[in-house]
């Protein structure tokens, strides 16, 4: 699996060495990937309703069996 890595972060933590403007340079240079970060959440049962809800958009969904993911809002289901 590929990993990203926040560019921004990496370039305060260069040291301060003879080299540190190639590295800066490469970096700026490497290709960005388009990424989105992953959000997570579980599903919550409403008694009063009879119906399961998304923590993450709080949104209603009537038989969760057949989603690992909410689809309303993406989030994935692993929360515990």
């Amino acid at each position: 699996m590929a990993e990203y890595i926040d560019r921004t972060a990496l370039l305060e933590k260069l040291p301060d060495e003879p080299y540190k403007g190639v590295l800066r340079r490469v970096l700026m240079q490497a290709p960005i990937a388009d990424v989105t970060p992953v959000v997570h959440g579980k599903w919550i049962f409403n008694e009063d309703w009879w119906e399961f809800r998304c923590t993450n958009c709080h949104k209603a969904i009537g038989n969760i069996k057949k989603y690992d993911y909410c689809p309303n809002c993406g989030a994935k289901m692993t929360l515990e």
